[in-house]
């Protein structure tokens, strides 16, 4: 988001609340503040903005500037590895059913008695849950960075967005 008054907005908006109730959570006279707020036509005063960053829960370094807080891109980093590990596994595990699959169909004189096409049909299914989990995966890994931040901003818990 690109200035203040747009971020004001957001947080009013993801509370939904108006901007009268805003102004009044906030202990502000009017709902014709919070209106040039978001306008931009007026700057809240810093004691305004540790109020909103308390009340709903927003950092307040997104709030004023825009870009994530140092401890959100630290968490972020924490998490990476964390995401990208079970990505690869969800990868093997496909590789290894695919695998599987095939030695089935190449190979039936194998195939233990009992064993019906139905079983192998079940794997192909299982083969196909992972590659649609791990699509959702990678869709999710490959988001824009800053839609992520700014999500996390917004959601975390004032214990972690006070460094």
């Amino acid at each position: 988001m690109t200035n203040l008054g747009n971020r004001i907005q957001s947080v009013r908006k993801d509370a939904k609340l108006s901007q009268s109730d805003f102004a009044d959570r906030l202990g502000l006279s009017s709902p014709t503040v919070i209106s040039r707020f978001e306008r931009n036509e007026r700057q809240p005063s810093i004691e305004t903005l540790l109020k909103l960053s308390n009340l709903f829960g927003t950092d307040l370094h997104w709030l004023i500037t825009g870009d994530p807080s140092p401890k959100t891109i630290e968490i972020v980093s924490r998490l990476l590895p964390y995401v990208y590990s079970k990505s690869s596994k969800v990868s093997s595990q496909i590789l290894d059913l695919e695998k599987k699959a095939d030695e089935l169909i190449k190979n039936p004189v194998q195939v233990k008695k009992g064993f019906y096409t139905h079983d192998i049909a079940k794997i192909y299914n299982k083969i196909r849950e992972l590659q649609d989990l791990y699509k959702t995966i990678n869709q999710l890994l490959y988001e824009d960075l800053s839609e992520i931040l700014t999500h996390i901003e917004k959601n975390t818990h004032n214990r972690y967005a006070h460094p």
